[in-house]
């Protein structure tokens, strides 16, 4: 069992990342959740979401490559643009 400890576990690292409204959110997550889940897969996170904010945990180095990932995202999201599969895919390798 983990013990959570000060925001993480002495197993994990967790990370809250706001976005600025629903809609920038629905924008990164993507079409069926499609970029979230990419990103879970390629990057061994877990990406939940809390509100407006996307809370990621895992492995603490996994956790800060994620979370700079999803930051870049959202920051597009934010100036309206779709994230598609083929571009994350890009940014994941």
């Amino acid at each position: 069992m983990f013990r959570r400890q000060k925001g993480r576990y002495l197993d994990k690292s967790i990370r809250k990342i706001s976005a600025e409204n629903t809609d920038v959110l629905q924008r990164f997550l993507g079409t069926f959740d499609e970029n979230v889940n990419l990103i879970m897969q390629e990057l061994g996170v877990t990406v939940r979401v809390d509100g407006v904010k996307a809370v990621v945990s895992g492995d603490e180095n996994k956790v800060n490559l994620a979370t700079e990932v999803i930051q870049n995202l959202l920051e597009l999201a934010e100036k309206g643009e779709f994230t598609r599969r083929a571009f994350l895919n890009g940014k994941l390798s």
